[in-house]
């Protein structure tokens, strides 16, 4: 059996250390960085930037598919040519057509961090947070005419914790999709897997939206506050507007919540020596944010100054 992998980052590297690491042929890969840059901006990225994917491709010598996209008659020919039996999407910016889908001889699986039918779109990381869910997860399903509806192959569940990120929840994910995809494409090879229809009644989906990021704590409460930069971090940081377009941007993993207080949106308490500001939250109970950090970021050398002269918000 070999495969192709189509995929981006962290998730690509994930699915190739998985195939590498149980000896299943890789008949070649094709990076996400590929398709959506310029000649240059790539070849500049991957000689300046680590790519995770990249490091692995060159260390294991995987051949990289050159195409400007997945649905081109190269990437088609490149299938047929090496007798493909698995194509495996994680983490794409196209969708898929039919024919390309078809082609590969067993099956065409794509890996959804979530546990589908629930979570259907683009960025469950950040909706699972957002609606308090307490797990989540990766699925394999089968590849079909629609975003993230085939039929299901494996799932495996992944808790949330009080105080995971987005972030936290990909690395765990993407940690849960090195652990399956040997035993999934095996067992696809093998004729082990029933694909099981997913069940539409359950079925959500949410699509790219704008967020407002600068947090309102006039009127939002300190548990709302927390899961919104929680749910957001890294894709959107989150700020608190000082004045005249200065921010101060919002550590995830470095905000608590604080004493109770009845100065709603006000500013209770700060150090310049922290970068700690406590702000009283809509519901009365104020957060303490550390490391705080000046944007944008060409005024990062006046942090102190800027934090001497906030006294309200």
């Amino acid at each position: 059996m070999s495969v192709v992998l189509i995929g981006k980052g962290k998730m690509l590297a994930a699915m190739i250390e998985g195939c590498v690491n149980s000896n299943i042929k890789i008949a070649g890969v094709l990076r996400y960085e590929r398709v959506t840059l310029p000649f240059l901006k790539r070849k500049f990225g991957e000689i300046f930037s680590v790519y995770p994917d990249k490091i692995l491709i060159d260390k294991y010598k995987i051949p990289e598919i050159k195409v400007k996209s997945a649905n081109s008659e190269g990437f088609k020919k490149f299938l047929i040519k090496n007798n493909v039996g698995i194509l495996v999407v994680g983490t794409w910016c196209e969708k898929i057509k039919k024919d390309i889908y078809t082609t590969p001889i067993l099956a065409a699986v794509n890996i959804h961090p979530s546990l589908l039918p629930k979570y259907r779109g683009p960025n469950p990381y950040l909706e699972v947070i957002m609606h308090d869910e307490k797990e989540t997860g990766v699925t394999f399903h089968l590849m079909d005419e629609n975003y993230d509806t085939g039929r299901i192959l494996a799932q495996e569940k992944v808790p949330i914790l009080p105080f995971d990120t987005s972030e936290d929840l990909q690395n765990k994910i993407i940690f849960k999709v090195k652990e399956m995809i040997p035993k999934v494409l095996n067992n696809i090879s093998e004729g082990l897997i029933v694909p099981v229809a997913q069940d539409e009644s359950k079925a959500s989906y949410y699509r790219l939206e704008k967020r407002i990021n600068i947090i309102d704590f006039q009127n939002q409460t300190s548990d709302e506050i927390i899961k919104k930069v929680r749910a957001y971090h890294p894709w959107i940081p989150c700020y608190i507007e000082v004045k005249n377009g200065v921010c101060l941007k919002i550590d995830p993993h470095k905000m608590y919540k604080d004493k109770k207080s009845d100065k709603i949106g006000k500013l209770i308490k700060k150090s310049s020596k922290n970068r700690m500001l406590t702000i009283v939250c809509a519901d009365g109970i104020s957060i303490r944010m550390l490391n705080l950090k000046v944007y944008p970021r060409y005024l990062s050398p006046f942090t102190n100054l800027i934090f001497k002269r906030i006294h309200h918000l």
